[in-house]
């Protein structure tokens, strides 16, 4: 799953209601697009906004899961959560939600066995919309968003080094051409 963090609006802030309470109503009143990120060591929530409203609410371990929103409020009251808060352009959140909602018409495609020029030449003959989601490591992922067969938005990110657009479509591809690398393609049919 591809956070994007590199339009922070604060980073590591140690937490209190009060904090949480008024970052959470100035992402409502601004109608921020991005998400608010509370680190609790074992697990990570996720709150999802669009326009400065909550979409989705995920707890993340080694895997993700939806939770309620009041969960997160509790998980940080109890505890010595650490929390951040990032802008993100609204393609990348709509490829976001999109491969957190829709089921995977290929999973864990390995690059050792899958041409990733070929998929994208395959995808453009079928007029493919959709995500394709790439991931070398934990360090390492990118997004391809897609509509009717063309690249729509690109994203790279690299621990915090993130590009975007054809310059992380290139680099999407030569890496995954260089290293071997898990491929999702995501689609709602």
């Amino acid at each position: 799953m591809l956070l994007l963090r590199n339009d922070p609006l604060i980073e590591n802030i140690k937490s209190d209601y009060i904090k949480i309470e008024k970052l959470m109503l100035e992402m409502k009143e601004k109608k921020l697009t991005g998400f608010f990120e509370v680190n609790l060591g074992k697990f990570r929530d996720i709150l999802i906004y669009n326009s400065g409203k909550v979409v989705k609410v995920l707890q993340i371990n080694s895997n993700f899961r939806t939770i309620n929103k009041d969960k997160v409020v509790l998980d940080l009251v109890k505890s010595e959560a650490v929390f951040s808060a990032y802008r993100m352009k609204e393609s990348y959140l709509k490829a976001l939600l999109f491969s957190i909602e829709n089921v995977p018409l290929y999973k864990n495609l390995s690059s050792d066995f899958v041409d990733i020029r070929k998929l994208l030449k395959k995808l453009e003959k079928d007029k493919f919309s959709g995500v394709i989601y790439v991931r070398w490591n934990k360090r390492s992922e990118g997004i391809i968003l897609m509509d009717s067969g063309s690249p729509k938005a690109s994203a790279y990110m690299e621990e915090k080094i993130v590009m975007e657009g054809a310059e992380a479509l290139e680099t999407i591809i030569l890496e995954t051409e260089r290293k071997m690398a898990d491929i999702d393609v995501i689609t709602d049919r």
